[in-house]
């Protein structure tokens, strides 16, 4: 029985559970997983003071217990701990005096707890319980770590365009400020690692027997047992297999395996926009948060690559290859870009598509076979792409397209709604901040700020163009000429603007 709430503290467990414990009646303590500290757990008194000390805190001031906790107490016990406390809350219907319960995840929550917060964010944002989604979103930023930072980067990239995605953004930049950096390399930065290894694998252990997690080609996280043979769960324990580890193995192929998916989903759609927008990252960055990313590099090395107009692919051993698999070099002051095709000239992209089928490398999304889209002869004098003008496409079609895509509603990108009033808008746009042009697109009747409609309405499609700069005004009367776009922006856009004009009711008009 340990007598100390922990090592080389004074305080023992009577003294710091010695003024009444004042939990409160939906509070069942027994119903509280233990908190470890080493190989003791917390006794039923120190469990007292553990939640008189989450009731006494703020978000912005802990009680001092609160950090010790987190200094001397597993994480995992302590994300367990917390997740459990949150959801009594919730079940005796979320008392607004113990609001401390939610708070709670914010102080001890992990990466698990960062998830479940997520959840419960998503699911009170559909039950229109918009402000309660909204302050939880402040508990992510608390977290700090990378799982919440990317629970957090989620809700503000993915899904509707509501209030909730709109707090989740500006926290987002808040967070990067805070920082000194964009929110792209926030971005790179919030990927969790996952405790896999350099070579984006991880042990599971059933005592006698281990497996070791692997994503096959099609990027599926699957199991390889001790004598190579591929699974794609867990399989049954048997009598010489150690129980405890067993069900420990298993509550972590759970996680792993549904958090690997998400995150592999997420980090391919961030890569194929990095590639069309050209951002570049420093060699140290990409070395860092590229290549040597246990999860981020499963997809790097299958994508192409180039620096100061050397192309190269990323090895197995994390070095890098030209088309010849002679050794490439980056310089510490070097730039690194995804390739497009549209950077390629034919016969160096043919020898790359022939190195990547010798190596059977299957790309996340297309880029050496991309489609490339051009201006017809009549386009290359006008000011605005015109072959989308007059489609009648559903509004709800329109902005799940243009939210997926990251095409933001409103005049400029980053418009807020005043007031938590909801204002209607008939334009979308788009920085590309490699180019430093905006993209807009005209639509009528127009959309919502904040987000979609469930009818049947439509909007008829307009004209799209470019104008330089993010802040300058927009329209068709500022657009430049389109042959001074950029031809890998333009091509992305033309074939937007092909796509939306498939979905139109009826054929678009000149």
């Amino acid at each position: 029985m340990m007598t100390l709430l922990f090592p080389r503290l004074d305080h023992t467990a009577e003294e710091l559970a010695g003024r009444p414990a004042r939990v409160p009646e939906w509070l069942d303590l027994e119903r509280l997983p233990p908190i470890r500290v080493g190989e003791d757990t917390l006794l039923p008194s120190q469990v007292h003071a553990v939640v008189n000390a989450l009731r006494d805190s703020t978000r912005e001031r802990p009680a001092p217990l609160v950090g010790l906790l987190k200094q001397h107490a597993t994480a995992e016990s302590l994300d367990a701990f917390a997740r459990t406390l949150c959801r009594l809350w919730i079940e005796a219907s979320m008392p607004t005096p113990h609001r401390w319960a939610l708070d709670a995840l914010g102080h001890l929550g992990g990466e698990a707890g960062a998830v479940y917060l997520a959840k419960l964010i998503r699911d009170w944002s559909t039950q229109k319980q918009h402000r309660r989604a909204g302050d939880a979103l402040g508990l992510l930023r608390l977290m700090g770590h990378e799982t919440a930072l990317v629970e957090l980067a989620k809700l503000a990239r993915t899904g509707k365009r509501g209030r909730v995605q709109q707090l989740a953004s500006g926290l987002l930049i808040t967070v990067a400020q805070e920082r000194g950096i964009t929110t792209e390399q926030l971005d790179d930065r919030a990927v969790p690692e996952l405790g896999l290894d350099a070579d984006g694998g991880r042990s599971l252990d059933y005592g006698p027997r281990q497996f070791r997690l692997v994503v096959d080609g099609n990027l599926k996280p699957k199991l390889r047992d001790g004598k190579g043979a591929v699974k794609t769960s867990l399989p049954a324990a048997n009598r010489a297999d150690d129980p405890p580890k067993v069900e420990k193995a298993k509550e972590e192929w759970k996680l792993l395996s549904k958090q690997l998916r998400a995150i592999l989903t997420t980090q391919q759609d961030r890569l194929e926009q990095a590639m069309l927008s050209g951002r570049r990252w420093t060699a140290a960055e990409f070395d860092r948060y590229i290549v040597r990313h246990p999860v981020v590099g499963l997809l790097a090395r299958r994508l192409l690559w180039a620096t100061q107009g050397q192309t190269f692919r990323i090895t197995e051993d994390r070095t890098f290859a030209d088309q010849e698999e002679s050794l490439v070099s980056l310089e510490p002051t070097a730039s690194v870009r995804l390739v497009h095709t549209l950077h390629l000239d034919e016969p160096t992209r043919h020898a790359w598509q022939e190195t990547f089928t010798d190596h059977e490398i299957i790309a996340p999304f297309p880029q050496l076979a991309r489609k490339v889209r051009t201006l017809a002869l009549e386009e290359r004098q006008a000011r605005v792409i015109t072959r989308q003008r007059g489609a009648k496409v559903p509004t709800v079609t329109l902005v799940g397209i243009l939210d997926r895509l990251r095409w933001e509603r409103g005049p400029r990108p980053g418009q807020t709604v005043a007031g938590g009033m909801t204002f209607s808008t008939p334009r979308h746009v788009k920085y590309f901040a490699s180019a430093d042009l905006l993209a807009f697109l005209d639509h009528l009747p127009g959309v919502p700020l904040v987000g979609v409609y469930f009818d049947l309405s439509e909007q008829t499609l307009g004209a799209c163009g470019f104008v330089r700069g993010i802040f300058g005004a927009v329209g068709i009367e500022h657009a430049i000429p389109l042959v001074e776009v950029d031809p890998v922006i333009l091509s992305e856009v033309l074939g937007l603007m092909e796509v939306l004009k498939e979905k139109g009711s009826v054929s678009a008009q000149e």
